[in-house]
């Protein structure tokens, strides 16, 4: 039965093959590789697949290559030597195949695998070789198979990576970062890296400057460390960069190829700010300075201003009103000058701020700080209180009116409020004032006012007369001035009611005597209107034993006519007659006065008298 089918299936095929069989005999793929018992005209051959376009490549990718007969052989057929051209290129599975009468038609698969020669040669082409075929079916005996030609595709490239190359940090305290370098592959002569710089030297510095890869340590990371630099800039945390210069190589796939820059921050330990120094000591109203130092804290890449200002100008002034501190002086302290100011008010030691800032800069750090302000003290030269200046030795009027005198009054500091002074006398009736009171303000504190005194005539011979000015306590809201009573003058009245006179004789103490002792009077001679010239007027004693002149004539000019000057003073002494004679009275005899003035010239003054008080007694006694 067996028999048969293939029969008729072998007529079949021979009919059809007529018409579709290919010129090599080969059946059409309609019968796959189903043998055909008995196709005797079929030639013996091995069936490969694929033939063309076989490749792998260094990342490990394979090539499967199918192998059959395309009929049973009626013995083993073998391929004793299969060989790969390059095994730096590609691995075979197997180098041998045998195929028999029950395999024949089963695929034998030739594995080849690239392999990674871990440098950048380009895609590689090796050949598969195949021995001729052994058999004792003759058919099949001393086949041969086409070299297949396989590319191996290469995975290097060639490169410079860096690893750990990203968040590097380092510090202007000196803090370091490290990360490694290496070549992607394998370099076929030695890549040296010439140059690793930093871009920017005043953040970083690295460490080494040059790297070199060999084909024996091509894989191997090298490190590179940078270092942060410390740049005095109150600057913020910046950014630098590790650079790379083209590497140099024999190796043309690596010469000239540069490394990527790495990124590193370096964080900065300034910090911004300014420093004010302690004021030196105090101001003075007398124009006494005190000064302070200004410095920043850390350096600016841009200047810096700071103003200056005084917070009362009334007590103290500032120089310079502002400070500039650039890169350059921005640790060199500026000093500051702080001078007092004079208002002329005693309100004691006051206390006053000198403010600086804010800052303005284009560094933002340095914009807009209020650096602390300095206290001062501003010490008070001023002291409330009168000055009283008499416009003679002494404050003396005459009854008649011939002699006045005057004081002033000044205060010595600024009031704070209207002062006014009272004046009045003990004796209105011997002195009159040309003003009750002085006020004082604001505006002529430092203005003398005159007080004028004028006698007032009484028409009583009373004798010389002294009296006391009342200065009394000022009414004012000032508490300084309001406690402070001005010291009181002391005057005299010359007694001369002889009204008209033009020539007086003025009692210059209270005393119409002398006494035998030796004391003495005085007195001095005035004249009613000043002279146009020289006006001499014989001083003479009536009873020279019992007193004596000091001078036998006065002489009164525009200089001393009222003036109670040593000029025109006529000092009266006691004689001791040493006799108990008793109280003397005696006169003092003043001459027709001699003068180129006709109104003074022959004018005869008045003589006064005095009593020469005796010092002797009548007797003594004594104890037995």
């Amino acid at each position: 039965m067996r028999t048969l089918i293939y029969r008729i299936l072998l007529i079949f095929t021979m009919v059809y093959c007529l018409s579709h069989c290919k010129s090599d005999g080969a059946l059409p793929k309609i019968f796959g590789s189903i043998p055909i018992a008995g196709a005797a005209n079929v030639p013996a051959k091995f069936v490969v697949s694929p033939t063309s376009s076989l490749g792998t490549s260094e990342s490990g990718t394979s090539l499967q290559i199918s192998i059959t007969l395309n009929k049973a052989p009626t013995a083993d057929v073998t391929i004793k030597t299969i060989t790969f051209s390059d095994a730096l290129e590609g691995t075979l599975n197997k180098n041998t195949l045998t195929f028999t009468a029950t395999n024949w038609n089963i695929s034998q698969v030739l594995t080849i695998t690239g392999v990674d020669d871990l440098v950048v040669d380009g895609d590689k082409n090796s050949t598969l070789t195949f021995s001729s075929s052994t058999s004792t079916d003759t058919e099949f005996n001393a086949l041969t198979i086409d070299n297949l030609t396989i590319t191996n595709k290469d995975n290097d490239t060639p490169g410079i990576i860096t690893v750990s190359s990203t968040g590097l940090i380092t510090s202007e305290t000196g803090t370091m970062a490290s990360f490694t370098a290496q070549l992607t592959s394998e370099p076929t002569s030695s890549v040296v890296i010439p140059s690793i710089t930093s871009s920017n030297t005043l953040e970083g510095t690295v460490s080494p400057a040059t790297l070199t890869f060999t084909p024996t340590n091509w894989n191997v990371p090298q490190t590179v460390t940078a270092t942060g630099v410390d740049d005095v800039l109150s600057d913020g945390n910046q950014t630098y960069l590790i650079q790379f210069s083209a590497a140099t190589s024999s190796d043309s796939t690596y010469n000239g190829k540069v490394a990527s820059a790495v990124s590193i921050i370096n964080t900065d330990n300034e910090t911004f700010g300014v420093t004010v120094g302690a004021i030196s000591g105090v101001t003075t109203e007398a124009g006494g300075t005190a000064t302070f130092n200004v410095v920043l804290t850390s350096a600016s890449t841009t200047s810096v201003t700071i103003p200056i200002s005084s917070g009362n100008t009334a007590e103290g002034t500032v120089s310079p009103s502002s400070l500039t501190f650039t890169s350059g002086n921005w640790n060199v302290p500026q000093v500051v000058t702080v001078t007092g100011v004079d208002d002329f008010v005693q309100d004691g030691n006051i206390s006053y701020t000198i403010n600086l800032g804010p800052c303005s800069s284009s560094n933002s750090n340095y914009q807009g700080p209020v650096p602390s302000s300095v206290n001062v003290t501003n010490n008070d030269n001023d002291t409330a209180g009168y000055t009283i200046t008499p416009s003679s030795a002494t404050l003396m009027v005459s009854d008649g009116g011939q002699l006045s005198s005057s004081f002033t009054i000044i205060l010595t500091s600024e009031p704070t409020a209207n002062v006014t002074i009272p004046i009045s006398s003990n004796l209105p009736g011997e002195v009159s004032f040309s003003s009750s009171s002085v006020t004082f303000t604001a505006g002529n504190w430092n203005v003398a006012q005159t007080i004028t005194l004028t006698g007032v005539l009484d028409n009583i011979t009373d004798g010389n007369q002294s009296f006391t000015i009342t200065l009394s306590l000022p009414t004012t809201s000032d508490a300084v001035y309001a406690a402070l009573d001005p010291a009181d003058q002391t005057g005299g009245s010359c007694d001369n009611d002889a009204v008209g006179s033009k020539i007086v004789a003025c009692r210059a103490v209270n005393n119409p005597f002398t006494d035998e002792g030796g004391a003495s009077a005085g007195y001095y001679i005035i004249l009613s209107q000043a002279p146009t010239a020289n006006v001499t007027i014989p001083v003479s004693s009536s009873n020279t034993a019992e007193g004596t002149v000091s001078t036998a004539s006065v002489v009164m000019t525009t200089l001393n006519w009222n003036q109670f000057l040593a000029s025109n003073l006529i000092t009266v002494t006691g004689v001791n007659d040493v006799l108990y004679d008793g109280d003397i009275t005696y006169t003092i005899v003043l001459g027709a006065a001699t003068s180129a003035d006709t109104f003074f010239n022959g004018v005869d003054p008045t003589d006064f008298t005095l009593v020469n008080n005796d010092n002797e007694v009548y007797f003594t006694m004594s104890a037995i």
